[in-house]
């Protein structure tokens, strides 16, 4: 759940730090929210809906800081 697609091998794809900035984004927001993000085969797969806006599941989060994780997270 907190690795990015390109780890998984997903095409030819190399990680580099923007695969340490997702997977941060991806345990903040598992922190955050008490929900694991999907992980990256559901995501590949399309067998998820999509990432649960953290303002709706925890509405003490500031915009900002769900801003700044959402954002590690695309």
């Amino acid at each position: 759940s907190y690795a990015p697609l390109e780890q998984w091998g997903v095409g030819v794809q190399r990680t580099d730090p923007r695969s340490d900035i997702y997977s941060l984004g991806a345990t903040l927001y598992h922190l955050l929210t008490g929900q694991e993000p999907p992980s990256a085969t559901d995501r590949v797969s399309g067998t998820y809906d999509s990432l649960a806006p953290m303002l709706k599941i925890n509405p003490a989060v500031s915009k900002q800081v769900a801003l700044a994780v959402t954002t590690a997270m695309e």
